[in-house]
């Protein structure tokens, strides 16, 4: 089983797969600590995605698509993997399906958490008091974040309702219930298939 959880920032999507992960024995794919990592590393990479995270832009196709590519090809035997915030174009939409294609692997859900501006913004002023996150720090970079989800990465949900793998979860409830919406919506698409 793959699965990608979209949704804007501060949508709960790192919330939500802490639970998918172990539940569906996934291996977690999220760009943003991958390249995180990187930048703490100090690694060639991690100096090259620092001006873009550090300002709350997105990283370029390319450099995103060469950090989720050798993530996977580490993790090649796994079940399955869970993509936390990405894609985020349609460039790295087209490309994961190439390389999920690759490993004889489809996308099989994208899980769409849909929350309003201000709950997402709300959730971020929260986050930011526990992690450290050099893009939560200002409220101009969590402005741009929110531009480029808005310009890029929204038009992507068309990308996958042609493919009938969208499914829209409501996101503003409590975390249990969002969990549950989630939970039903695996239920009835492995139901189907097996």
């Amino acid at each position: 089983l793959n699965i990608a959880l979209f949704g804007p920032p501060g949508a709960g999507k790192g919330t939500q797969s802490e639970w998918l992960i172990p539940h569906l024995e996934l291996v977690h794919i999220a760009p943003g600590d991958i390249l995180r990592q990187h930048i703490r590393l100090q690694t060639d990479l991690g100096k090259s995605v620092q001006p873009y995270i550090e300002s709350g832009a997105l990283v370029p196709n390319e450099l995103v698509i060469s950090a989720i590519t050798t993530k996977m090809e580490e993790h090649a035997d796994a079940k399955g993997f869970l993509f936390d915030g990405y894609p985020r174009t349609r460039l790295q939409a087209k490309t994961l399906d190439e390389q999920l294609a690759s490993q004889a692997r489809t996308l099989d859900l994208v899980l769409f958490l849909q929350v309003g501006q201000q709950t997402s913004y709300e959730r971020i002023q929260e986050r930011k008091k526990k992690l450290f996150r050099v893009d939560d720090q200002s409220n101009e970079k969590i402005a741009t974040r929110f531009k480029y989800y808005h310009e890029k990465t929204l038009p992507v949900t068309e990308y996958y309702r042609e493919q009938e793998k969208l499914i829209h979860i409501p996101g503003e409830s409590e975390i249990p219930r969002v969990r549950e919406h989630i939970h039903g919506h695996l239920q009835a698409y492995l139901t189907k298939q097996f």
